[in-house]
């Protein structure tokens, strides 16, 4: 319930909980999608979505040293 007022729609959660979603209204529930996992590699499916192809590596170029980092990266020293 908390997850849907605050605006998350995907949930993912253990397998061996999913029988405590029939707690959940169904107005709020269908409104909502449950992802049950039993492993670690079927959370990183669900929650990391691609990005789109990665370049090729011909196209890669490492950033100048003028450039600042994305963020989330450390500059480097």
């Amino acid at each position: 319930m908390a997850a849907h007022r605050a605006g998350i729609r995907r949930i993912i959660l253990p397998d061996r909980n999913e029988p405590d979603t029939d707690e959940i209204p169904d107005d709020v529930k269908k409104e909502l999608e449950f992802i049950p996992v039993k492993y670690i590699s079927e959370v990183l499916k669900a929650a990391l979505e691609p990005t789109g192809t990665p370049p090729k590596v011909d196209e890669y170029r490492p950033p100048s040293k003028d450039e600042k980092p994305h963020s989330g990266e450390q500059p480097s020293a």
